[in-house]
């Protein structure tokens, strides 16, 4: 051989290892998204690890125990919070995550899901890009794995097994919306203009040391107090990203659109953690007395007599307005089974009733807004759909307007008409808990006597 062709085969050999080289870096685990990530995304923690495989593998890659040691008070308010227990709830949101395979993907023509085996990431992400975002850094045997858990808690409560019940809901409560989540993970948003957040690094609201076991250094992220770090899952509405659209939550489009539009100035943790001390107990749809100090109520009640044809009958007019002060739409959530409730009765002195009228507060109805039962696309087709909630800093004016029988009339002397009417006013909160026995919380309760004079 040649010199100068052993060196065009050495030159060629190189060439190849390059090649090699460069084809098998290309096919080192990546996050998801990295295909079009920028500089700095192997310097995450799902790049650094590589996918998930089981549940148990995906829990620990976010693990927040470590947390308590030095943070104990801001990780017993997290405890108190549907973050850290974002797949079970209160049990309600594992029911639906249940519902959505049954009733939704293993029902879609074209989802390829016709048991449970054929679940994977992508297929959960409809739930899980809020409930579980980094379900994205698992493989789908992960997936997979959630929905035999959720399986077998279903069952277990269906034979009423509690034990079993308990520790398929114990597993499930690993995997939630850690202090990593938020401190690292979903820390930086723009992340070819600010970087990706690093392995061993927290975010929060200045640059330094961290003494904390794994992560030794503290960065600024530029969200941390703005209110797009909660936007992310608190979102804008449909999900049009995905596959097989979702409609559900909607608050941080109100927070946009509806309340810094109008000039307002607070963002969510000023409400959520600031102004009320709560700090990371961000108390919100469960919590009565925040949503109560939301709301401005006012009643006025009126009485006469109205003449209809030749007689004169009492006549009340109720007129309740509501102040909405919160930052965004109340009730701010898109289950049917979450609303206020305003409710007006009248009594007679004897107590009997004569009059009862609902009037009822809500965003659309999740199902209706997705087009079907589990949720098809969204196809606008909502024309008999109501929103009703109560927009931020609009006023509702509710006026109730009946008539009554009048009174016997004694003979030979002018009728008596009606002398005097309670009349009762309240608001109730209702949750999906509350909506089988339709009670709820109090949040405003206020009763008015009415006198119409005799005529």
């Amino acid at each position: 051989m040649t010199r100068k062709n052993l060196g065009r085969n050495v030159l060629f050999s190189a060439g190849l290892i390059l090649l090699a080289t460069f084809v098998s870096t290309l096919c080192l685990p990546v996050p998801a998204g990295a295909e079009s990530a920028g500089i700095g995304w192997n310097e995450s923690i799902a790049a650094k690890k590589g996918k998930a495989k089981t549940i148990a593998d995906l829990a620990a890659y976010y693990d927040s125990s470590g947390c308590a040691t030095c943070h104990k008070e801001a990780h017993a308010q997290w405890q108190n919070t549907s973050h850290s227990a974002s797949l079970v709830g209160t049990g309600r949101t594992a029911d639906v995550f249940w519902g959505f395979i049954q009733e939704g993907l293993m029902k879609w023509n074209y989802s390829g899901v016709k048991g449970t085996g054929d679940v994977k990431v992508e297929h959960l992400m409809a739930c899980a890009k809020c409930h579980l975002p980094q379900l994205a850094d698992a493989d789908d045997d992960v997936a997979r794995e959630i929905v035999a858990v959720l399986a077998e808690r279903q069952g277990a409560l269906e034979r009423k097994d509690a034990d079993t019940a308990g520790k398929a809901t114990a597993k499930l409560r690993t995997l939630n919306i850690s202090c990593l989540i938020c401190h690292n993970r979903n820390a930086v948003m723009h992340k070819w203009t600010d970087g990706y957040p690093k392995a061993g690094e927290i975010y929060g609201s200045k640059d330094g040391a961290h003494p904390g076991p794994g992560y030794t250094v503290m960065k600024k992220s530029p969200i941390m107090g703005e209110s797009i770090l909660c936007g992310q899952c608190h979102g804008l509405g449909p999900n049009l990203d995905l596959a097989n659209p979702t409609q559900c939550t909607t608050l941080y489009g109100s927070y946009i659109y509806a309340y810094r539009s109008q000039g307002g100035k607070e963002s969510c943790q000023d409400c959520h953690m600031r102004k009320n001390k709560v700090g990371h107990e961000t108390r919100a749809l469960y919590d009565p007395k925040l949503i109560q100090s939301a709301l401005d109520v006012k009643t006025v009640t009126h009485g006469f007599f109205w003449r209809d044809n030749r007689q004169y009958v009492p006549r009340v007019i109720v007129d309740v307005s509501i102040l909405n002060k919160a930052g965004h739409a109340i009730p701010d959530s898109v289950s049917s089974n979450h609303r206020l409730v305003l409710s007006v009765t009248a009594k007679k002195a004897d107590g009997t009733q004569v009059f009862s009228q609902d009037k009822i507060y809500m965003q659309v109805p999740q199902y209706l807004g997705r087009g079907g039962k589990m949720g098809r696309a969204a196809y606008e087709k909502t024309g008999v759909v109501e929103d009703s909630s109560l927009a931020p800093g609009e006023t509702v004016h509710e006026k109730f307007d009946f008539t009554l029988e009048p009174e016997e009339e004694t003979a030979g002397k002018r009728k008596k008409l009606f002398s005097e009417l309670e009349v009762f006013v309240s608001i109730r909160q209702l949750n999906p808990d509350d909506a089988q026995n339709n009670t709820g919380h109090t949040l405003y309760e206020t009763s008015r006597t009415v006198t119409i004079e005799e005529r």
